[in-house]
């Protein structure tokens, strides 16, 4: 029974996965096209409460490149987490559909791939919200910076996420030891930070959100992501 609805989820592009799920389909002239004339398989992920999904696009036919949209449009995407192989984590937090293109490198580009889909792991987001402005401390080159200070009692490992809105965050978190994490860019997208695999700690961690540019202001998003 698996086998066939494998079958048939190959056959049509526009399937939705409901579980754990491997896919193998191909991309072939007809299909259908992103900006640039690359070609693309759509696949669908119902999601009902916040997890993570984790999507991986392998091809031994072309290079591959993977888009992840979620339901408010926030899209992410990767090419090359490993020689021709594509891999995203997307925290889905909001219910609704979450839209995955397999897709392709290089114009043109035809073949089999594999796409595997997990979103067996369920996370617990605690959200604040912070804004950047100029009544906001300075760096010595001029960047506004918000310095939060919190103790973050949680079983195992977790991740800390900015999201930023008119501007390029970076996101610096030191643990209670001293060990300090620096990050610009998640993935593509350039208004979100995050730091992955954090290690609980007993005392007091240091979170400080900053800008790429100077005197950049504007509202962002703090979230201590844990996993369940």
């Amino acid at each position: 029974m698996k086998s066939i609805l494998l079958a048939v989820l190959s056959l049509f592009a526009a399937a939705t996965i409901f579980a754990q799920d491997t896919i193998e389909g191909s991309l072939s002239d007809g299909d259908n096209t992103r900006e640039g004339g690359y070609l693309y398989d759509e696949h669908n992920v119902s999601v009902n409460s916040p997890t993570v999904i984790k999507v991986g696009l392998s091809s031994e036919d072309f290079d591959s490149y993977l888009f992840v949209k979620t339901p408010d449009g926030m899209e992410y995407s990767n090419d090359d987490h490993e020689n021709s192989d594509s891999y995203l984590e997307v925290f889905a937090e909001k219910p609704g559909t979450y839209t995955i293109w397999a897709s392709t490198y290089n114009e043109g580009s035809t073949g089999n791939y594999e796409l595997t889909i997990d979103k067996s792991t369920k996370i617990k987001v605690d959200r604040s919200e912070g804004r950047l402005d100029p009544r906001d401390s300075q760096l010595p080159k001029g960047e506004y910076i918000d310095t939060i200070k919190r103790r973050i009692n949680v079983d195992g490992d977790f991740s800390i996420r900015l999201a930023c809105y008119g501007f390029d965050g970076f996101l610096v978190v030191t643990s209670p030891s001293g060990e300090v994490w620096r990050n610009d860019d998640e993935g593509d997208d350039y208004s979100v930070s995050m730091i992955s695999d954090l290690t609980a700690e007993e005392g007091e961690w240091t979170i400080q959100i900053t800008t790429v540019e100077v005197e950049a202001v504007g509202a962002y998003d703090l979230e201590i992501i844990t996993f369940e």
